[in-house]
């Protein structure tokens, strides 16, 4: 699990550690900045938040988040109505299982999270 980011940094894991609980936390910020965005209808924000979080999920390896969110991207430029709230819903719920996945990692093993 994680394999990008253990490359990236030389299989060192208190690093993989640390980059995965700042993951975690600047993510779960992101998404429900997201969602009040996602409220308001402010699909610039969106686009934005879109943005940094593929950055960060293709980071970390997590290819298909970061796909359905580059698409959320492009559709934050170009698309209102039910085409963007499918993207929406797709990317969040990614976003989720990425953030899932990572919070269960980081609870597998031993050291502190908050670094």
């Amino acid at each position: 699990m994680f394999a990008t980011l253990r490359e990236l940094l030389r299989h060192d894991e208190d690093k993989v550690r640390r980059m995965l609980g700042i993951f975690e936390r600047v993510t779960r910020t992101d998404l429900e900045s997201m969602d009040a965005a996602f409220a308001r209808g402010d699909r610039a924000e969106i686009g934005a938040l879109a943005h940094r979080m593929k950055s960060a999920c293709y980071q970390i390896g997590e290819e298909t988040a970061g796909q359905t969110l580059a698409a959320l991207e492009e559709l934050a430029m170009r698309s209102a109505g039910e085409p963007f709230a499918r993207g929406f819903q797709e990317a969040r719920e990614n976003l989720v299982d990425v953030l899932d996945k990572v919070e269960q990692y980081l609870a597998s093993i031993p050291g502190d999270r908050s670094s």
